[in-house]
């Protein structure tokens, strides 16, 4: 499979620092299932519309989810865009949801690489990093350190 361009995340956390991981999902669930997606993906209530255009490989749902992780620890989903719209202006819908509950996020510093997954727990992310899982029980910090695979910066111009 193609190398999927991430989700975009903007960290405003005092305490949280991500290194080179970027956004693969969010889901909910036991992590040890489903290959580490969980029992599935956090349902979205506002959900993306993505106008017709071209499709891309790199980017087969048609749309980024951008996140902001808020100061207060809470995650929310400010918007979709959609970088191959046939249009001269790259759409974005305004979303500005916070997630609520128990969720994960799952991170990888590259698209082969292992995931990290982040809890969150009533909504707030859990900022001790021995909380924090790593699959094949890879090193945390080994993960975070190690270079992305060129997807991290990507620029859809």
């Amino acid at each position: 499979m193609t190398a999927q361009i991430p989700d975009t995340l903007k960290n405003n956390h005092p305490k949280v620092d991500f290194g080179n991981l970027s956004i693969q999902a969010v889901v909910i669930g036991d992590i040890t299932k489903e290959h580490g997606w969980g029992v599935g993906f956090y349902k979205m209530p506002i959900l993306p519309n993505p106008p017709k255009g071209r499709t891309c490989s790199a980017l087969w749902s048609g749309y980024i989810k951008n996140f902001e992780l808020l100061e207060t620890g809470q995650l929310k989903l400010v918007s979709y865009s959609y970088p191959f719209a046939d249009t001269k202006e790259r759409p974005i819908d305004e979303v500005n949801l916070l997630l609520e509950g128990n969720f994960w996020l799952v991170m990888k510093s590259d698209f082969e690489g292992p995931k990290v997954f982040v809890p969150f727990v009533d909504g707030f992310i859990e900022t001790d990093y021995n909380q924090w899982q790593v699959q094949n029980g890879e090193s945390l910090t080994k993960v975070k350190e190690n270079p992305d695979d060129g997807m991290t910066g990507f620029a859809i111009m």
